[in-house]
C-alpha cells in the first residue's frame, strides 16, 4: 500500500514537472513568435532554451536554408568530441533517405547510420535529420549527446516537439525565400523586357542585358561574343570585367565547321564547366584558375545563332542554380529577339524609311548657313543615326592634298582623337575613289594598308566607312564613320543612305559657302570703310593700325596679322611695329617684333624696283618650313618658335616709297592664299599706307606748330600748355615744380654790330647750353626774341636756383664766334614759395628775370627776393650798353 502511494506520488510529481515544462516551452514559443528575430536567430534561441529546459549536455545543429547557414554547438563538455562528426556532416546527410518516414521527426542513434570509425562518445550521439516531408529535402541535422530521456518520457516528446518546430521554421523560411526569389526573378525579367521593348540599337541592348545578368548572378566577368557566321568566328565585342586585366574586347576565335561548342549552341543548349570543351575555353579567360561559375548561354532565334553570353565567377560561394540558369536563358532569348529585330531593321530599311532619315538630317543640315555649322551637324546627326563610335567630316582646301578636320562627333573623347589621326591624304587606302564615291571596310585589319597598318592597329580601328564630298568633279571633303570596340558589317542600305546624305551635305556646303562668301565680301567692304573712316577721323596711328590688323586677321581667319612702319628700307630700319592680332584658338608666341631674314630681303629688294611696281611686290610663301628646311640660325629657331607655316607680305607704299609692310602668318596649316584674298589684303594695305602718310604729315605739322623754327625748342604756346598740365598734376599729387626764365643780354648788340646771323648764333648757343644743363624730362622753350624758359617738374625752388646758376656759369664761359662771351638775366620761381597756380608762377618768373636785368644783368634772381623788394614797377630797360649808361645818367 505504501509503495503504491509512493509511485502515485512520484507519478503526480512527474506529471506536474512535465506540465511545468510544457507551459514554459509554450510561453517561450509565444514570446519568440512576437519577436522580430529572423529564422536563424529564432532557431538559435530555441535550441539554447530547450537545452537548458531539458538538461541536455550537448546540442549541435548544422543547416543550410534560404541563404542562411547555421553552424551552432552548445555543449557543457566542449566541442572537441564533434570534430570528427563535423567533418562527416555531408556523409550523415547522404545516409538519410528523405523518402523514408523513418527519418521524419525521429531521433536516430549515430550507431545505426553507416558511418565508420566513430568514437564511443560519438556512437552515443543521437541524430535528428531536419527533413521536410513536403519538399522531400534535407536542410541539415541536429546532434544530441548523453540523452538520459527514455522514449516514453514526456521530456522526450517535448524535445521532438521543439525539433519539429525548428523544422517547420526552416521549411517556412525556405518556402518564403523561394517565393521571394521567384518573384525577384519574374520582376527582373519583367523590368528587362520593359527596358528592351522597342529598342533597335543592338549595342545598347547587349550592354543592358550583360549588366542585369552580371548583377543577378553576382559574377566577376561577363562577355558577349558575336557569332559571325560568314567567317565562322566568335568575336568578343562587349564585356563587364571586375579587373581590367581580364578584358578581352576584340578577341577573335575562329572555329571549324564541326566545332562541338557551336553545334550545342546552335541547338540552343547551354554549357557549364563540366563540359570538357568548355574547360579548354575557360583557360583563355582564367588560365589555370578553377571557376565556381563558368557557363556559355546561347543567344539564338529560329535556329540562327547570333552569339553567346559567357558568365564567369571565381567567388568561393558563388553558384548558379538550375532556376538561375533558366532565368539567364530567358534573358538571352529576349536579347536574341532584340538583335534579330535590329538586324532586320538595318537590313530592310525601306526607301520610305531612308527618305525619312535623309529628310530629317537634310533639314537640320540645310538650316545652317555656315560651313562649320553644316559640318558639325552632319557629324553629329550621321554618327547618332548610324550608331557608330565616331563620325567626322574632313575638308580639303583647293590646291592642298591633305584633309583637315572640319568636325568630329564621338561617343568618347578617346574615339574623337583616334579618328582624327587616320591619315586622310591623297593616294591612301582611306579615301574613296571619286567615281565609286564610297569605301567600306567591315574588318580594317583584313585590308592591306601598307605603311599605315601599324598606326591603325595602335588606334584600334575595327571597321571603317567613308563617302566623298564632291565640289564639281573634285573631292572637297570626306565623311568618315569609325568603329573601335568591335567589327561591324556595313549593309548596302547603310552605304546607300550615307551616299544620299553626302549628296545633301554637298549642296548644304555650297549654299553655306555662298552665304559666307557674301558675308565675307560685306565684312571686307565694312573693313575698308572702317579703315578709310578711321584715317579720316583719327590721327592716332597706332590704334588705327592695330584695329586694321585685328579686323583683317579675323576676316581672313589667319593666325597672326600685324603692320610694320619703316623709316628706311636700305638699310632696313623699323620705325614701329603696331600691336599684332593673334587668333584666339592658337597658342602662339608673339612674332611681330622679330624681323625674318626672308622678310628683310624682300623689303630691301622692293627698293630696287621702279616706283610704279613697288606696291604690287607681294611675298607669298605657301610652305615656309619646306622652303627653309635647311635654314641656318637664327632663322631656324625663330621659325620653330613662332610655328610659321605660310606667309603673306604686302608692302605699304606712299608716293613711290616703301613706308611699311602688312604681314600675315598662318601657323595651323600650310595655306595657299587665293587671289581674291591677296587682292583684298592689298586694298587694306593701300588704305593703311594712306593712314601712315597722313599721320606722318600730321606729326610734321604738329611738330612745326609746337616748335620754334630757329632753335627747335618748344614755343611759348606749348610751354604755357605744358605748365598748365604740370600745375594741375602738382595740385593732385602735392608735388613740386619750378620754372626758369632766361633773358639773353645785349642781343640787339649782336644784331646791330655783327648782323642778324650773329644774333641767331647767340640764340642757338643759349638753346644748346640749356639742353646741356637740363634733364630730358624738363621742357625747354623759346618764348620769343631773346627770352627763354624751362619747366622743371618735381623740382623745388632752391634746387631750381642752383640749376639756373649752373646755366649762367655755362653761358658765361661760352664764347660767341665774334669773340664776346654770353651773359643772361635769369629769374627763378616755383614751389613751395609760390602757390600752385600757373598765373602766380609765370608772374613771379617774369618779375624775377626783370629784377636780374634791372640790377645789372648776368645774374640769377630767385622769387624769394621779391618778398624783400615789394611790388615791382616795371620800367623800360636799356637794350645795349650805351642805352644803359644814358639811363643811369637820367636816373641820377
Amino acid at each position: 500500500m505504501a509503495d503504491r502511494k509512493m509511485e502515485s506520488k512520484k507519478k503526480a510529481q512527474t506529471q506536474n514537472i512535465s506540465k511545468d515544462l510544457k507551459t514554459a516551452l509554450l510561453n517561450k514559443i509565444l514570446e519568440l513568435q512576437g519577436s522580430s528575430l529572423d529564422a536563424k536567430e529564432l532557431i538559435g534561441t530555441l535550441i539554447t532554451f530547450a537545452q537548458s529546459l531539458l538538461g541536455i549536455d550537448t546540442v549541435a545543429i548544422y543547416a543550410n536554408f534560404a541563404n542562411h547557414e547555421i553552424n551552432l554547438i552548445n555543449s557543457s563538455q566542449g566541442t572537441k568530441q564533434y570534430t570528427h562528426l563535423g567533418h562527416l556532416i555531408e556523409l550523415i546527410a547522404e545516409s538519410v533517405d528523405v523518402q523514408s518516414p523513418k527519418y521524419y521527426n525521429s531521433l536516430i542513434p549515430a550507431s545505426e547510420l553507416n558511418i565508420k570509425n566513430l568514437s564511443e562518445a560519438e556512437e552515443n550521439t543521437y541524430i535528428y535529420p531536419i527533413v521536410s516531408p513536403n519538399a522531400r529535402q534535407i536542410y541539415g541535422v541536429v546532434l544530441l549527446t548523453n540523452l538520459r530521456l527514455l522514449p516514453s518520457n514526456d521530456e522526450y516528446k517535448i524535445l521532438l516537439f521543439v525539433l519539429n518546430y525548428i523544422t517547420k521554421i526552416i521549411e517556412e523560411a525556405d518556402l518564403s525565400f523561394q517565393v521571394d526569389s521567384k518573384e525577384s526573378k519574374l520582376r527582373l525579367l519583367s523590368e528587362l523586357s520593359a527596358s528592351l521593348r522597342g529598342m533597335l540599337k543592338a549595342d545598347k541592348a547587349i550592354e543592358i542585358v550583360l549588366d542585369r545578368i552580371y548583377k543577378f548572378l553576382n559574377l566577376d566577368d561577363i562577355y558577349f561574343a558575336r557569332w559571325i557566321s560568314a567567317e565562322k568566328r566568335l568575336e568578343i565585342n562587349h564585356e563587364i570585367v571586375f579587373d581590367e586585366k581580364h578584358t578581352l574586347k576584340g578577341f577573335n576565335h575562329k572555329v571549324s565547321k564541326n566545332n562541338p561548342l557551336i553545334k550545342l549552341l546552335t541547338k540552343n543548349q547551354h554549357m557549364t564547366y563540366k563540359n570538357k570543351n568548355v574547360k579548354k575555353i575557360s583557360r583563355v579567360f582564367l588560365g589555370k584558375q578553377e571557376p565556381s561559375i563558368f557557363c556559355l548561354m546561347p543567344v539564338i532565334i529560329r535556329n540562327e545563332l547570333l552569339g553567346t553570353i559567357i558568365c564567369i565567377s571565381t567567388k568561393p560561394n558563388a553558384e548558379a542554380s538550375i532556376e538561375d540558369v533558366r532565368v539567364v536563358l530567358d534573358i538571352a532569348g529576349q536579347l536574341a529577339v532584340i538583335l534579330n529585330q535590329s538586324n532586320l531593321y538595318e537590313e530592310s530599311l525601306s526607301t520610305a524609311q531612308r527618305e525619312f532619315l535623309l529628310n530629317s538630317i537634310t533639314t537640320m543640315i540645310r538650316d545652317t548657313l555656315e560651313v562649320r555649322g553644316v559640318l558639325e551637324k552632319t557629324a553629329r546627326e550621321v554618327g547618332q543615326v548610324f550608331g557608330v563610335h565616331a563620325c567626322g567630316a574632313f575638308m580639303c582646301k583647293e590646291g592642298e592634298t591633305a584633309f583637315n578636320t572640319g568636325s568630329i562627333w564621338a561617343t568618347k573623347k578617346d574615339f574623337e582623337e583616334k579618328l582624327a589621326t587616320i591619315p586622310l591624304v591623297e593616294n591612301t587606302p582611306f579615301l574613296p575613289d571619286p567615281i565609286i564615291q564610297s569605301i567600306s571596310m567591315p574588318d580594317v585589319n583584313g585590308v592591306d594598308l601598307g605603311e599605315h597598318q601599324e598606326l591603325i592597329k595602335t588606334i584600334g580601328l575595327k571597321s571603317y566607312l567613308a563617302c566623298s564630298l564632291l565640289k564639281g568633279d573634285k573631292v572637297a571633303g570626306v565623311l568618315v564613320l569609325g568603329q573601335f570596340e568591335h567589327h561591324r558589317e556595313w549593309t548596302s542600305s547603310e552605304v546607300q543612305l550615307l551616299e544620299a546624305i553626302t549628296d545633301q551635305v554637298e549642296m548644304a556646303i555650297s549654299q553655306a559657302e555662298l552665304h559666307e562668301h557674301l558675308q565675307r565680301a560685306e565684312r571686307q567692304m565694312n573693313l575698308l570703310h572702317q579703315v578709310s573712316a578711321a584715317i579720316r577721323d583719327s590721327l592716332d596711328l597706332s590704334n588705327v593700325m592695330a584695329r586694321t590688323a585685328q579686323d583683317l586677321g579675323e576676316i581672313m581667319s589667319t593666325s597672326r596679322c600685324f603692320i610694320r612702319r619703316l623709316s628706311s628700307v636700305q638699310p632696313l630700319k623699323i620705325l614701329a611695329t603696331e600691336k599684332e592680332y593673334i587668333s584666339k584658338n592658337q597658342e602662339l608666341n608673339k612674332a611681330a617684333d622679330l624681323i625674318l631674314e626672308f622678310e628683310q630681303e624682300w623689303l630691301e629688294s622692293i627698293n630696287d624696283l621702279p616706283d610704279v611696281e613697288r606696291a604690287s611686290a607681294i611675298l607669298h610663301i605657301e610652305d615656309v618650313m619646306e622652303r627653309y628646311k635647311n635654314a641656318t640660325e637664327p632663322l631656324k629657331s625663330i621659325l620653330e618658335t613662332i610655328k610659321l607655316k605660310s606667309f603673306l607680305g604686302i608692302p605699304l607704299v606712299a608716293a613711290g616709297q616703301v613706308i611699311g609692310c602688312l604681314c600675315i602668318h598662318q601657323c595651323d596649316r600650310n595655306r595657299r592664299f587665293t587671289q581674291n584674298e591677296i587682292d583684298f589684303a592689298g586694298r587694306v594695305a593701300a588704305e593703311a599706307s594712306i593712314a601712315v602718310l597722313n599721320a606722318d604729315l600730321f606729326a610734321k605739322v604738329q611738330h612745326e606748330a609746337q616748335r620754334d623754327g630757329l632753335t627747335g625748342l618748344y614755343n611759348q604756346s606749348y610751354f604755357k600748355t605744358a605748365l598748365h598740365h604740370e600745375v594741375e598734376r602738382a595740385k593732385r599729387t602735392g608735388s613740386d615744380l619750378s620754372v626758369i626764365m632766361i633773358d639773353l643780354d645785349y642781343l640787339k648788340k649782336f644784331n646791330d654790330t655783327y648782323g642778324h646771323k650773329a644774333g641767331d648764333e647767340a640764340i642757338m648757343l643759349v638753346a644748346g647750353k640749356m639742353e646741356q644743363c637740363l634733364r630730358q624730362m624738363d621742357i625747354i622753350a623759346r618764348l620769343g626774341g631773346d627770352e627763354f624758359a624751362a619747366l622743371l617738374p618735381e623740382t623745388k625752388l632752391d634746387d631750381a636756383e642752383k640749376i639756373a646758376k649752373r646755366i649762367l656759369d655755362t653761358l658765361s664761359r661760352t664764347q660767341h664766334s665774334c669773340g664776346d662771351n654770353l651773359s643772361a638775366s635769369i629769374g627763378v620761381a616755383g614751389t613751395p614759395h609760390e602757390e600752385r597756380s600757373k598765373e602766380a608762377i609765370l608772374k613771379a618768373m617774369d618779375e624775377s628775370a626783370y629784377v636780374s636785368k634791372r640790377e645789372g644783368r648776368n645774374r640769377v634772381t630767385s622769387s624769394t627776393k621779391l618778398d624783400e623788394l615789394g611790388p615791382i614797377e616795371k620800367k623800360p630797360i636799356a637794350r645795349n650798353e650805351e642805352e644803359a649808361k644814358n639811363q643811369e645818367k637820367s636816373d641820377q
